[in-house]
């Protein structure tokens, strides 16, 4: 799984970088830049604040990504409930046990990337006048929504592997 979305990332990462170069050349020197809950802009600012959106969203995904491998190379940097019991593991039982968290990263890392996506697209459609209220409602809060569970899914999936693990040292 977390091959599929590491090569799923990079393709989102490319495509939101082209999509936001080829709509860069076609916006008005003036642009929104904060839209209201109904989707109208209330905020606006110079074309050359667009460029920011992608690379916020490529540093912030790229991150995550890196958090998720990090904390599989290194259990000791992580700050989690069963730390102590994680640790007491063989390391393949930890790699195995924190796969969950490096799941949930490149999970995040690809819902930060369609959030802007989503963002670019409606900057860029509410630049050329078109309303962005379809794209700034429903989409925008069910992936704001998956990545409020994707943690929560996250430590169910660990804590059940780590009991799994902690079960195998008893009975051996």
């Amino acid at each position: 799984m977390s091959r599929f979305l590491t090569i799923f990332n990079v393709l989102l990462a490319v495509a939101l970088v082209g999509l936001c170069a080829l709509w860069y050349s076609g916006m008005p020197d003036r642009i929104p830049i904060h839209f209201d809950l109904a989707g109208r802009p209330d905020g606006w600012g110079s074309r050359a604040s667009f460029i920011v959106l992608p690379l916020i969203g490529l540093l912030v995904a790229g991150s995550m990504a890196a958090i998720g491998r990090a904390a599989v190379r290194n259990p000791g940097l992580m700050n989690i409930p069963g730390k102590a019991t994680l640790l007491e593991l063989a390391p393949e039982a930890q790699r195995e046990a924190l796969e969950p968290v490096k799941v949930m990263m490149d999970l995040m890392a690809t819902l930060i990337l369609l959030l802007f996506h989503v963002v670019c697209a409606s900057t860029y459609r509410a630049s050329q006048g078109h309303d962005v209220s379809n794209l700034i409602g429903l989409p925008l809060y069910a992936l704001i929504a998956a990545m409020l569970i994707a943690p929560v899914w996250m430590m169910i999936a660990m804590k059940r592997l780590l009991a799994a693990r902690q079960q195998q040292m008893r009975n051996s």
